[in-house]
């Protein structure tokens, strides 16, 4: 049996046909407690980015969706989230000092599959780069005082860097970005075309 939906959670890992006292939250636990991680914090990001902008108890944007060729999908709007963050799981020599991919990628043809002759672009409408900036060492993500968030129409990137495959911060804000809050971020999206 297959979930191609959202999980509550309480679903248990079966074995011989009976529950093995494992369900999927602890599987959450167990590989996504470490909120530092680069892995970890880009789908954290992702989901803050949800959360601001109220979608994710839509059942289109109900759970990460990771293949498809951008994040998020807000009012016919494809966003794509990058995160980060001067904290890291190991021990860091350049703080602040942020680097954000934005390599234009290929989309997928009619078929699903993704095809060597398919067109290198950017996906989506937005991009949203979430920083995270702690205040201090006790400070966790779950703290949304402790992000920042630069929205950047995709089409700015592609008309300044259409083939670029980075960009770090200081490039970024030349751009000009709109820089809020988590608590601003849906209004900024919901102004921006």
């Amino acid at each position: 049996m297959t979930n191609n939906g959202r999980f509550t959670g309480e679903e248990e890992f079966i074995l011989n046909g009976k529950p093995t006292g494992e369900n999927v939250t602890s599987f959450w636990r167990w590989a996504y407690s470490e909120l530092d991680s680069n892995i970890v914090r880009s789908a954290l990001a992702e989901y803050i980015v949800a959360s601001a902008l109220g979608i994710t108890d839509n059942p289109d944007e109900a759970y990460r969706k990771m293949w498809r060729p951008y994040d998020l999908m807000y009012k016919g709007k494809k966003i794509e989230v990058k995160s980060a963050s001067s904290v890291q799981t190991w021990n860091v020599k350049n703080k602040g000092k942020y680097t954000f991919s934005i390599a234009p990628a290929r989309i997928p043809g009619e078929d699903g599959d993704y095809h060597d002759d398919s067109p290198l672009q950017r996906n989506s409408d937005f991009y949203i780069f979430c920083i995270y900036e702690p205040k201090d060492e006790k400070t966790m993500a779950l703290n949304l005082d402790s992000w920042r968030f630069l929205v950047l129409l995709t089409k700015v990137i592609d008309e300044m860097s259409p083939t670029q495959k980075t960009i770090g911060i200081g490039p970024l804000m030349k751009l000009k970005p709109v820089e809020c809050g988590y608590g601003e971020l849906k209004g900024v999206i919901d102004k921006l075309r």
